[in-house]
């Protein structure tokens, strides 16, 4: 028999705004409000609402913090109203970041079920399901929470009701202030699947083939760049012993990656006098920018989305790129957008690697400044790993870096100093630095600038 469906729900974080949105937003009316955590949390009471859902469940952290809780107390208040109205019942687990706020407001507003106050494990029966779960009793434990899981205090297992485990942790971590918990230590437990809060990047769908799906919801709505791809909550519908899971995007805002490689678009032959070869990289950029936009569209997965902001890498090599990179010196980027359907792309992050095309242990070989710069580069690029990344990088800053601020601020020796920053990783962005040093010099040895 079919039975109404559960909506799980990881890091809601009420009471912070998305960081990262650049200002093209403004232009289409959109401010940070329009695509807060706030706004994906109305998409949820609706979505929830429409589906005539037995109940909702909070994988903790649904409040930001404790002083967050009186702008949280109406949105959530009035959600816990509505869905308690409509006969959805309303339950969470407390996390590190409302270990104080959430079981305050559930002693305030009716209707809004905490389970495992206190640190002490609970079960909570519903008509699909049951639910286990435990709460933070303090913002740090350092011991895994499921040492104190006693089975025997569970009600007799029925075949054909499921048990659900629900946990704000730190999974598979050895040291952490953030409830430690090994994977091999929840899959010990007569629980039929694992649905868990804390880290935003979802993976609990992913995990829905293995016999007992274990992994993280992920967040309700991204709060910053670094939280790629789409956001929601998970869906589950019972029909008999049948578990069909699935992700809903609800968040009104995406961060992607984009990746614009120039030399795919190269297939005519340079002359002597300009760039045949080189495509408009303004026109790339945004026809790339709107193709994504309207694949999104027309998946219809995401009904709730109204802005894509993309973090754009544009690659390519070749010696007869002098425009392009002069174009992309010129591209506002934080001021581009496209729109689609109503709905707007644009760009929060624009990395720049463009840069000649040479044979690096060729230039390696030789004895001059472009010799010794093209050692280095090969250095970082040899497979070291992390670990001799970071011992040298103090040494290749100073050399990499004290040469490139020596260069004139002008072509692609301002491109490393881009208006909107990248969260390159250190050995990335010195060997991008690297590689745009050697164009800059080669272009400067044959005398084409």
């Amino acid at each position: 028999m079919r039975k109404r469906p559960l909506w799980f729900v990881g890091d809601v974080h009420l009471g912070r705004t998305t960081a990262s949105l650049p200002r093209a937003l403004a232009d289409h009316d959109l401010d940070v409000m329009d695509l807060s955590p706030i706004a994906a949390w109305k998409n949820l009471v609706e979505a929830v609402l429409a589906s005539d859902a037995e109940a909702v469940v909070f994988a903790g952290d649904v409040v930001d913090s404790d002083n967050a809780r009186f702008e949280a107390y109406g949105p959530l208040s009035s959600a816990v109203q509505r869905l308690t109205k409509a006969g959805i019942r309303v339950l969470a687990v407390a996390g590190n970041h409302d270990v104080e706020a959430l079981p305050r407001l559930a002693r305030e507003l009716d209707g809004f079920e905490l389970i495992g106050a206190d640190g002490v494990w609970e079960e909570r029966e519903l008509d699909a399901c049951s639910i286990v779960g435990w709460s933070f009793p303090r913002a740090r434990v350092r011991s895994n929470p499921v040492d104190e899981f006693d089975p025997s205090l569970l009600a007799p297992a029925r075949e054909s009701k499921p048990r659900l485990g629900l946990l704000h942790c730190d999974l598979d971590a050895t040291v952490s202030d953030h409830a430690p918990v090994s994977s091999a230590s929840l899959l010990a437990q007569p629980v039929d699947a694992w649905l868990l809060g804390h880290v935003h990047a979802p993976s609990f769908i992913a995990s829905t083939s293995r016999r007992v799906p274990l992994g993280y919801l992920g967040s309700l709505s991204p709060l910053h760049r670094g939280e790629i791809g789409a956001r929601g909550a998970v869906r589950l519908d019972l029909d008999g012993s049948r578990l069909a899971w699935r992700h809903v995007e609800l968040a009104p805002v995406r961060f992607e990656s984009l990746v614009i490689d120039l030399d795919l678009l190269c297939t005519s032959e340079p002359t002597r006098d300009r760039d045949a070869h080189a495509p408009d990289v303004t026109t790339t950029i945004t026809r790339a920018m709107r193709d994504r936009l309207a694949a999104i569209t027309a998946s219809g997965e995401a009904p709730e989305l109204r802005a894509l902001v993309l973090r754009v890498s544009v690659q390519g090599h070749g010696d007869e790129f002098a425009d392009v990179r002069a174009a992309l010196e010129a591209l506002d980027a934080e001021g581009a957008s496209v729109v689609h359907e109503n709905r707007v792309a644009c760009i929060c992050e624009l990395t720049r690697n463009v840069r000649a095309a040479y044979d690096l242990d060729a230039l390696a070989r030789g004895t001059d400044a472009v010799a010794m710069l093209a050692r280095e580069v090969r250095a970082l690029e040899s497979g070291m790993t992390e670990a001799a990344v970071e011992l040298a990088e103090y040494s290749d800053r100073l050399r990499l870096d004290s040469r490139f601020r020596s260069l004139p601020r002008s072509g692609t020796a301002r491109s490393a100093s881009s208006t909107i920053d990248s969260e390159e990783s250190e050995r990335v962005r010195l060997l991008r630095v690297g590689h745009e040093l050697l164009s800059y010099m080669i272009r400067e040895r044959r005398g084409t600038t």
